[in-house]
């Protein structure tokens, strides 16, 4: 068996191995693949995304300062695809408008949606708990930090990171039900 055909990567719109299925992304997505995490009339991919991770200015000796580079940072982004056509990024907004003439889709997404509000109100309640705390602490000389400050920074974290993740849960509930 002869396996020396070469195809120029420019011409690869999609390739399957044992890893999956990939898919090449076009226009403001730069040049790359996509993984399909989920397959049907819509088609759930994933990229890595990496970004440089920024920097700052960080005091140095005699009042000088000095740039120390943030590194590179990366994220999976997620992006979808409706009956095979134009791959999009699965925002809220885009995934409302392929979604639309499916109901229970459209209720895992009104719950996605309404995530953002727990968020800013566990925000508020934790922080409201950890000033509380760290007020009527003010008056002991003694430098510990109170176990309401602690409870309060748990409020914040969990407030903000865990309905991060179901709404990643969330969006892929509405395209699973989509593709029933």
């Amino acid at each position: 068996m002869n396996d020396t055909t070469e195809i120029p990567l420019s011409e690869v719109h999609a390739y399957q191995t044992t890893d999956g299925y990939f898919r090449r992304m076009y226009s403001g997505y730069g040049d790359s693949f996509a993984k399909r995490l989920e397959k049907g009339n819509i088609d759930l991919y994933t990229r890595t995304q990496s970004y440089g991770g920024g920097g700052s200015f960080v005091p140095g000796p005699n009042g000088t300062s000095m740039f120390v580079g943030g590194g590179m940072q990366s994220s999976q982004v997620e992006y979808f695809s409706k009956d095979g056509g134009e791959i999009q990024r699965a925002s809220a907004r885009n995934l409302k408008k392929a979604l639309f003439d499916n109901p229970e889709s459209m209720e895992y997404l009104k719950k996605r949606d309404g995530m953002t509000v727990v968020q800013v109100l566990g925000v508020i309640a934790g922080v409201t708990i950890a000033a509380t705390s760290l007020a009527s602490q003010s008056d002991s000389e003694e430098l510990s930090i109170p176990a309401g400050a602690f409870v309060g920074v748990m409020v914040v974290s969990g407030s903000t990171w865990i309905p991060y993740f179901q709404k990643k849960e969330l969006t892929r509930k509405a395209i699973k039900a989509y593709n029933r």
